[in-house]
């Protein structure tokens, strides 16, 4: 079992350059202490398996830095070209992602993704991914799919990488909430080298509405945070 590889969302050129917002702040410290917390309360690796190493919160590019990326419609494939409300965040005419954001940004952090994936699956023979996120309560401009339902949690599936008991697992661990699949984000995390190559390299995402956990304040709702570790504890020691 692992996680994703850690990496600070603001140290990127990129998100340097377009500043971080208060409730963005507040947001990555509250999802920083979801993801830290679930590692400490972990049960022992099943009989026969190496230990799991679950990797901190990130803020993560999109999955692809190509057309294959369904978030390219609204700008925000590797490097961003559009704010989250669609206003442009480049010069007019700069549609394609520099190159030299790409080689800066994206392409170190795919080779860490795939360097722990690889170490894993080079150890115990599969990988189960946890990629996990959250969504505000309302639908912002950016989301492609902003008419369907906004449910507590968003289980994110991938057709090759997201086998059926999988996705059962990830169901039960979040039973006290209300979820659905693929709705209002789809698919989840996998390292273009394994993608649509390795079926044992299986993933599934977690998004987490945010009033689940974060008052509008702003303020960490502690038994809210208590549930979201709780289903990602029982979604793992599942696996």
């Amino acid at each position: 079992m692992t996680g994703l590889p850690p990496r600070d969302a603001s140290s990127s050129p990129d998100r340097q350059a377009r500043g971080c917002c208060p409730a963005a702040i507040r947001q990555q410290t509250t999802g920083h202490t979801i993801a830290s917390r679930a590692p400490e309360l972990l049960g022992p690796a099943p009989r026969g398996r190496e230990a799991r190493p679950v990797c901190g919160y990130q803020g993560l590019p999109e999955r692809f830095p190509d057309g294959r990326e369904s978030m390219l419609k609204v700008g925000m494939v590797a490097v961003y070209t559009q704010t989250h409300s669609g206003q442009p965040l480049r010069d007019k005419g700069d549609d394609a992602p520099p190159d030299s954001l790409i080689e800066s940004c994206f392409t170190p952090y795919a080779a860490s993704f795939e360097h722990v994936i690889r170490e894993r699956f080079d150890a115990c023979g599969r990988v189960v991914i946890v990629d996990l996120h959250s969504f505000p309560r309302m639908a912002l401009p950016y989301e492609i799919h902003g008419d369907a339902a906004q449910p507590e949690v968003c289980l994110g599936v991938d057709d090759f990488h997201t086998g059926a008991p999988l996705l059962a697992t990830a169901d039960r661990a979040f039973a006290g909430f209300e979820t659905a699949v693929n709705a209002p984000f789809l698919g989840t995390s996998v390292p273009l080298a394994f993608y649509e190559i390795e079926p044992t390299v299986q993933s599934i995402m977690i998004e987490v509405r945010r009033d689940q956990y974060l008052t509008p304040r702003l303020e960490t709702k502690q038994a809210g945070v208590d549930a979201v570790v709780a289903g990602l504890v029982a979604l793992i020691n599942a696996c």
